[in-house]
């Protein structure tokens, strides 16, 4: 008797159990949630290099400032009636150097930031003119102009738009370099003006009588 009820109370317990297993396997697992998908941030710091051309615009502008000989090479009226004539360039030339910034991000699409760049420059030009006489003056001049630019660089903010992977924006701010200008002013050659002499003998008056041969 007390052992069928052993094996009565192990045989409830193993169907109960097997019930357990059953059960639980029955139960859908929930899956996990997706990633979300990575978010652009324009947000930090960065670094750059960049090449390029440059140009920029010289007319010349004449002499402004000299020092006077006077007299026959007087610099002033020669100036005076047309002989400063300073030819005018064009200064170009590749340009490369690098930048570095901080961005922003201030809202899904704006992005404000800070940039500064340096820039090596190969910009030049070099001009000269052989100035003809003016009348009245007695030499004639070769005058030359040369511009370069060494270096520059900027100090800009920037605004811009971002739309995924792409920043389209705008910039302003400092800018500041070093020009040299180099003009130069020679005699090419002296011209010998024309003199108009006038010889005035003296003259003298009395009375005529006849002219008595020996």
């Amino acid at each position: 008797m007390c052992n069928k009820l052993i094996f009565s109370l192990a045989g409830v317990a193993f169907n109960l159990a097997a019930s357990g297993l059953v059960f639980a396997a029955d139960i859908a697992v929930k899956a996990p949630p997706p990633a979300l998908a990575p978010v652009d941030s324009w947000t930090g710091w960065y670094v750059g290099g960049n090449i390029g051309y440059g140009w920029g615009n010289d007319t010349g502008e004449g002499f402004t400032s000299f020092t006077d000989p006077g007299e026959l090479n007087s610099v002033a009226s020669y100036f005076a009636v047309g002989g400063n004539v300073l030819p005018g360039v064009v200064p170009k030339g590749v340009i490369g150097g690098g930048q570095i910034g901080y961005d922003w991000q201030l809202s899904q699409s704006w992005v404000t930031g800070l940039v500064a760049d340096f820039q090596a420059s190969g910009m030049k030009d070099s001009a000269s003119a052989t100035v003809s006489t003016p009348p009245f003056h007695p030499f004639t001049t070769i005058q030359s102009n040369t511009a370069q630019n060494d270096w520059l660089g900027t100090v800009r903010g920037r605004l811009g738009v971002a739309s995924n992977s792409w920043l389209f924006y705008g910039t302003g701010g400092l800018a500041y370099g070093e020009v040299k200008k180099t003009p130069s002013y020679s005699l090419a050659s002296i011209q010998i003006l024309p003199t108009l002499c006038l010889q005035v003998q003296p003259h003298r008056q009395g009375p005529v009588g006849p002219w008595v041969g020996d």
